[in-house]
């Protein structure tokens, strides 16, 4: 991949990786490329030069509804903005975890002054939750870690290098100075307290929640299923002192169908399970589903089924007629399917 232009990932100390504001970058990779802008508030849009404004929806979540492999306008938070008629704020970034889409909105919600939050939801937010490297393992997340003394889990606070030392590191990466690259990562990671005593005390307790790890062990899923829950209870307690209403949409996870994670998992079971999570924490948040609501992905995965047949593909054929085989990003067909379902998610609750 090959990026020219304004730098797009900067440091931040609460959400530990943000938009950089009025930026102007081309992404160029071998199967697909794009332009991102971002307005004055970092948020990308269609065009450079743009003004933040209220909006009546916002959408948080990772680099899918930020749109990464496509154009702006190809992406499901713009294609829902043409759908509904509704102005939309996509607060989406990449890399993101659902702790830092939920802490991004935190910033935003004041001015936003949305009338509903789409969550783009996934399982692999959740696991982010328990992953401390993020952009270049150098802009690094917060993230869950257990206390020994509870046995809880509880957030740990990451500290981030400062933009000049990122800015050189990510110079000798692009030059291809290997070694240099290597000594400023270095100088990155003692900066931000990751090689620090504190830390190396912290990390085997994390590795043993860490859900990517072991995700079926039903220890770990029960830790993701408090983390879950203290990520719904901050955006329904958002949502409440702003007058507004959370939809978490969650995404089918189609591209895990036959393939298994890095700890040799078998990923649709894990899909599940965090849809069968989701659900039941929603439930048990908002009984009355007043402020919050839920949409598993099953009518994602129907309107997924009904695309496959109208072109006569087989299942094991369908990611990459919706999907980039570079990269683990919707396509431009995928990101319609996606509007779609958000769009209707949407519009059939009437709100």
């Amino acid at each position: 991949m090959k990026a020219t232009g304004h730098r797009l990932y900067i440091p931040d100390d609460y959400t530990g990786v943000t938009l950089a504001a009025n930026a102007s970058t081309y992404v160029i990779r071998q199967e697909s490329s794009e332009h991102v802008y971002t307005n004055d508030r970092g948020w990308r849009v269609e065009r450079p030069g743009m003004k933040a404004a209220p909006a009546e929806v916002a959408v948080i979540g990772c680099s899918w509804p930020m749109g990464c492999g496509v154009e702006y306008e190809r992406s499901f938070p713009y294609r829902l903005q043409v759908m509904t008629g509704r102005s939309v704020a996509n607060l989406g970034v990449g890399s993101y975890s659902l702790v830092q889409a939920i802490r991004r909105l935190e910033r935003e919600i004041a001015f936003i002054r949305p009338k509903v939050i789409m969550v783009s939801f996934s399982s692999w937010m959740v696991a982010r939750c328990f992953k401390y490297n993020a952009f270049n393992r150098v802009l690094l997340r917060p993230i869950f870690v257990r206390n020994r003394k509870t046995g809880e889990p509880e957030l740990f606070e990451m500290r981030n290098p400062p933009g000049w030392m990122a800015d050189a590191f990510l110079h000798a990466v692009r030059e291809r100075r290997k070694g240099r690259a290597d000594w400023l990562r270095t100088l990155c990671l003692l900066n931000s307290g990751c090689l620090s005593l504190k830390l190396r005390r912290t990390v085997p307790s994390f590795r043993r929640v860490d859900i990517v790890q072991n995700n079926l062990e039903p220890v770990n899923l029960a830790t993701g299923r408090q983390v879950t829950a203290w990520c719904f209870r901050r955006l329904k307690e958002l949502a409440d002192a702003a007058a507004a209403r959370v939809l978490v949409c969650h995404h089918f996870e189609y591209f895990g169908i036959g393939r298994k994670n890095e700890a040799g998992e078998d990923m649709p079971r894990l899909a599940a399970a965090y849809a069968q999570i989701a659900r039941q924490v929603v439930s048990e948040l908002d009984p009355v589903a007043e402020t919050l609501q839920y949409e598993s992905p099953d009518a994602m995965q129907k309107k997924v089924k009904n695309y496959l047949g109208a072109r006569g593909l087989r299942v094991r054929e369908f990611v990459p007629a919706i999907h980039f085989a570079e990269h683990n990003h919707p396509n431009d067909a995928g990101h319609q399917l996606i509007a779609e379902f958000f769009a209707e998610a949407l519009t059939r609750r009437g709100w």
